[in-house]
């Protein structure tokens, strides 16, 4: 921490171009006791895919929904059980998700890179998610992507989502164990965005991780255009 506080300060006042110590930190004792988490390999997640795609009854689709986004996301599990309606949007002729932490809302993000959109993957299009969005917004009073999912204080909204993938889905498709999750979906998309040549500054845009110099930090504030992050999604299909 001391090491990153120091070189966050020398790449902002322009000693240094980067910040090599930036995402590190120390393993816990309680950390070191747990499985690393792993990524699905193209079996794994093709698995997955189908058995989410067939879910189509109304009492199944948040689930289906729900993991689907996090396939073709990568992003965290809280951040898809809380979206709203209104974080679907439409920018620059591409769809994309919205993920913030509205004032007014219970919605949270783990930090300040956190707040980003994410163009939807056209798979994700076509699979029918913006007829489910309208199917949603029909309902009285909802504002919700998923009002199934009810809130924690200690999981936000996420553990309704999460203990379905990991305690239902998972062990029924044989891949149950202690190193696949559904976290194990943003490995996932991170490690296909490398081995697909995505540059640095996109995945980290598309995951939400803190890009951590001056450039992208001060003179780029607004983002990557979606369509630049559309298409280094698409390269991971």
């Amino acid at each position: 921490q001391t090491y990153n506080g120091l070189f966050n300060w020398a790449v902002q006042n322009g000693h240094c171009p980067t910040n090599p110590f930036a995402g590190l930190s120390l393993n816990t004792k309680k950390a070191n006791k747990q499985a690393p988490r792993l990524p699905f390999d193209i079996g794994q997640l093709d698995k997955i895919k189908l058995a989410a795609l067939a879910k189509n009854d109304a009492k199944d689709e948040h689930h289906k929904w729900g993991t689907l986004i996090g396939v073709y996301t990568g992003a965290r599990l809280n951040e898809i059980a809380q979206l709203h309606l209104d974080d679907i949007v439409e920018i620059e002729g591409t769809w994309c998700f919205d993920i913030n932490a509205r004032e007014g809302t219970r919605k949270k993000l783990k930090n300040a890179a956190s707040q980003r959109k994410v163009p939807i993957h056209s798979k994700l299009l076509e699979a029918g998610l913006l007829q489910y969005v309208e199917r949603m917004k029909g309902q009285k009073g909802n504002e919700r992507l998923f009002p199934q999912f009810t809130y924690t204080q200690s999981d936000g909204y996420g553990r309704n989502l999460g203990r379905w993938f990991n305690e239902s889905l998972l062990p029924t498709l044989g891949l149950k164990t202690d190193q696949l999750t559904f976290h194990s979906l943003r490995h996932t998309m991170i490690n296909r965005l490398i081995a697909a040549d995505v540059s640095q500054p996109h995945i980290m845009a598309i995951v939400g991780h803190e890009q951590g110099t001056t450039t992208l930090d001060t003179y780029n504030r607004k983002g990557f255009p979606p369509d630049q992050l559309l298409a280094a999604l698409h390269k991971v299909a």
